[in-house]
């Protein structure tokens, strides 16, 4: 796999390409990816530069380079699992899909309907490597994707090490949700924020893949700036309109409930069938339903230019939904959804989940607007 051709991130790759040339790499760097989007693409393209193009690390056998990543026991290791035991997998998953996200990776491993965590095992593990001699580079690099998902123990193990890091040893922390992560060890990092991907180019990157450009600026609009959410809208079957239907139902019972708590049995009734899908599924209908607010607020603000798709299931327009998302409830109710995530991915009881967040988005969808006074 040639990972120099890897699409998009060009503000990332030309900011880590005067780090190289600089000759001052930092000991420990943190990606941080914004906007639902991977950082492993961007760290995959710097590593290989780092490595000068090394053709072991194109088939990501490169002795100097330890990846770690988020797991728990799953149908191949049932006890006590360490990275090691799914590197074959991994490998595998990366080569086929270099864009590859977090929630692909838990449903390749099979550990989708389970809290993945880094424990203090996989913190052993890379003291182990870092303890070791470079064989072919002069450094040894360690990437920790998902690095928010270590635990209390793991981080503390690692914050060290960080810290005060054998020679020749560099450190990439991979994370979406920066705040999750450890502070001190944040901190110690040298931080680079991944930028959404300006519209144009993510266009041009999907058509790249013969798609038309008509449907290409669709996808783009609907990804919100996600090189890999827009790949993956290529890549899997399009089941939005059942999307749709859940989260039409969702608020149009949220906005009954205040008159008719009758309804209330029908959002607790929703919350069980996004209980019954898939975790995968779960997370990308909570990932359709930030889309919708969002694109709610966009209209209420008058850019509906940046709107892809304005009529959803049963007639539902947004134009109605937008004036009830507003200054005072958008940012609680995206709020709202990235805590339902995040408690996802921590394995939460997800028919208590759903049902407690719709009746939480009932109150917000009610909070009124802030009535400014007269000049």
């Amino acid at each position: 796999m040639d990972f120099s051709t890897i699409d998009g991130y060009e503000s990332g790759k030309a900011y880590l390409k005067s780090v190289i040339e600089s000759r001052r790499v930092p000991h420990a760097q943190v990606l941080v990816a914004q906007n639902n989007q991977s950082a492993l693409p961007l760290a995959l393209w710097y590593v290989n530069e780092l490595l000068d193009k090394a053709p072991s690390f194109g088939r990501l056998l490169h002795p100097d380079v330890h990846f770690v990543f988020p797991i728990n026991n799953s149908p191949l290791v049932k006890k006590d699992p360490l990275c090691s035991d799914f590197m074959e997998l991994f490998r595998a998953a990366v080569m086929d899909n270099p864009h590859l996200s977090l929630d692909q990776w838990y449903a390749a491993a099979g550990i989708e309907d389970k809290g993945a965590l880094i424990k203090v095992d996989m913190a052993r593990e890379i003291l182990k490597h870092t303890a070791l001699k470079p064989v072919q580079h002069h450094s040894r690099i360690v990437v920790i994707w998902g690095a928010e998902q270590m635990n209390t123990e793991a981080a503390n193990k690692l914050l060290k090490v960080i810290e005060e890091p054998p020679k020749n040893t560099l450190f990439l922390l991979l994370v979406q949700r920066e705040e999750r992560m450890l502070q001190t060890i944040s901190s110690r990092c040298q931080r680079l924020v991944i930028h959404p991907e300006p519209f144009e180019a993510l266009v041009g990157h999907i058509e790249k893949r013969g798609v038309s450009t008509e449907r290409a600026k669709e996808i783009a609009l609907r990804s919100e700036g996600s090189l890999n959410i827009a790949l993956s809208m290529l890549s899997e079957d399009d089941s939005e309109g059942d999307f749709e239907q859940l989260f039409v139902e969702w608020v149009r019972a949220a906005f009954k409930v205040k008159k008719h708590p009758s309804e209330v049995a029908v959002l607790l009734a929703g919350a069980e069938r996004l209980a019954s899908l898939s975790k995968e599924r779960q997370r990308r209908f909570l990932r359709f339903a930030q889309r919708q607010i969002r694109s709610a607020m966009l209209l209420q603000y008058g850019a509906e230019q940046l709107v892809a798709k304005k009529e959803l299931a049963d007639g539902f327009l947004l134009e109605r939904f937008a004036p009830f998302v507003h200054e005072e409830n958008t940012l609680d109710l995206n709020t709202l959804i990235e805590e339902a995530l995040y408690n996802h991915s921590r394995n939460a009881n997800t028919k208590l989940l759903f049902s407690d967040m719709a009746l939480q988005m009932t109150k917000l969808i009610h909070k009124p607007k802030r009535i400014n006074p007269s000049p």
